[in-house]
């Protein structure tokens, strides 16, 4: 349902419990904050190197979510022009260069559980 308002930060908000899922924010989604709050989700998330990691100059290693849902940012070059508006500049230039490969984390399907 929500896929199709066209704008790919759910996918940094959108939650599958499971320990490779974007954190789920302890507070609800408002219409006065939304645009907000889906900056903050990818911030976070490129800022977590579990999730998003320049190495070297040659690979950027993204989350799983993003090559799975690619097509809703415009395929790879997609990727590398939305995600350069949320990363230092730096990082940003090895991001857009063609010649950097592209590469994708592993995910991990466990349940994000607390210890009982």
């Amino acid at each position: 349902m929500i896929r199709p308002i066209g704008d790919p930060r759910i996918h940094f908000a959108v939650n599958c419990a499971a320990l490779s899922c974007p954190v789920l924010w302890p507070e609800a989604y408002t219409a006065e904050a939304v645009d907000a709050q889906l900056d903050r989700a990818v911030e976070h998330l490129v800022g977590s190197e579990a999730h998003f990691r320049v190495e070297g100059d040659a690979v950027v290693r993204l989350h799983r979510v993003l090559d799975w849902y690619r097509d809703d940012f415009g395929g790879i070059e997609g990727l590398r022009t939305f995600l350069s508006g949320y990363v230092p500049d730096d990082v940003a230039s090895v991001l857009k260069d063609a010649r950097t490969s592209i590469e994708f984390f592993e995910y991990d399907w466990t349940l994000n559980d607390i210890v009982r």
